[in-house]
């Protein structure tokens, strides 16, 4: 036997809340004869459950007649486990091939901010020796024309 309040139900019906459940599934809770004949409140059975087959109309009438009942109970629930795992595995093999993708966009983008980063620092390189050739050049002249004044003033 199943313990419907915890097994996976659909997620439109509250495992908790056996008044919710479908007919067929509070058999199993109360296994009184009067409580198989009500109708399930308006509106609130999530999927439509197959007729029972004459045999198996009444479950009350007999405890061999509850098998069926209860074999395709599990059978359904786990169909819909198996429906919920399938879907799980799609979500995430959805999220992973996401996850990739971003990833690979963000380390495209990060290859080409190094490479605005190295180009800037070369550039940033090329300024800087051209700088300190023009201070070296600057200095050689004014070291020249230093040494014409002089040799001026001594003539």
């Amino acid at each position: 036997m199943v313990d419907v309040s915890t097994a996976a139900l659909p997620s439109q019906v509250p495992p908790t809340t056996t008044a919710l459940l479908p007919m067929d599934l509070r058999v199993v809770d109360h296994p009184h004869p009067h409580h198989h004949h009500q109708q399930p409140p308006f509106g609130l059975v999530s999927q439509p459950h197959p007729t029972p087959t004459p045999s198996t109309a009444c479950p009350a009438s007999s405890e061999s007649g509850s098998g069926p009942v209860i074999g395709h109970q599990e059978t359904h629930l786990q169909q819909e486990l198996v429906a919920l795992k399938h879907k799980q595995q799609l979500q995430r093999q959805l999220l992973i091939a996401e996850f990739q993708r971003q990833h690979e966009q963000l380390s495209r983008q990060h290859e080409v901010q190094l490479q605005e980063h190295i180009k800037h620092q070369q550039d940033l390189l090329a300024l800087k020796h051209q700088q300190e050739l023009l201070e070296h050049h600057r200095k050689m002249e004014q070291q020249r024309h230093e040494q014409q004044l002089e040799k001026q003033q001594r003539e």
